[in-house]
């Protein structure tokens, strides 16, 4: 089994195509179990980890389609693609975390059962995804360690450390019997997103989008 694996990762390791592809591929099922995890347990934290790691997959797709074209399109073309990702997966963020204020307000007036065995679940199977991404980008050869290559391993360790603080939060209400952690969490984590958003908006229109 880990032959294979080893296998697997150095035929990635061999194009970018193959590593983002790949990326997009594990981030897109951790999304879609932890989307089936939120609606089971009610959490919005667990809601605002899989929101994060959505924005930041539509920045991944951003840098496989430019990857996939980039021998035919010009530097101009690649900085727009990316360009247009960005400002789509930020808009993403701020939509999520729009929504996940908005209900945080709501259960701090009137709370909601939170199913935290289901929220734990979901922040170790976020957080195993997002060790799986950071595996395939680290087999990138060095000549490969450009600036995308940086900002993408970025991207996916606050992604992990988003589910890291999810897997706290459900620990910490399983534990001590504590009701309304998950709003206190993800209220902030809320918070976290629009300022993140904001900081990531300035960089693009200042031209610093995720140049190849």
């Amino acid at each position: 089994m880990f032959g294979a694996i080893r296998s697997f990762l150095a035929w990635l390791s061999l194009s970018e195509v193959r590593r983002y592809g790949a990326v997009v591929a594990s981030n897109f099922i951790t999304i879609l179990i932890q989307i089936v995890l939120v609606f089971a347990s009610g959490s919005l934290a667990l809601l605002s980890d899989t929101v994060h790691l959505g924005s930041d997959n539509v920045v991944t797709a951003g840098s496989l389609v430019v990857a996939l074209i980039s021998v035919r399109a010009t530097k101009a073309a690649d900085s727009l693609i990316r360009k247009w990702f960005a400002f789509s997966g930020i808009i993403l963020l701020w939509i999520g975390a729009y929504h996940v204020l908005g209900e945080a307000g709501e259960r701090m007036a009137h709370p909601v059962d939170i199913k935290n065995w289901w929220v734990l679940i979901g922040g170790i199977l976020g957080g195993t995804g997002n060790l799986i991404s950071l595996v395939i980008l680290r087999t990138a050869p060095h000549g490969d360690h450009n600036h995308t290559h940086s900002i993408l391993n970025w991207h996916v360790l606050f992604d992990f450390l988003f589910s890291v603080v999810v897997v706290i939060s459900a620990l910490l209400a399983i534990t001590y019997d504590m009701v309304g952690v998950d709003t206190w969490i993800s209220y902030r984590m809320a918070l976290f997103m629009i300022g993140l958003g904001g900081f990531l908006f300035a960089q693009v229109l200042g031209g610093h989008e995720h140049h190849h």
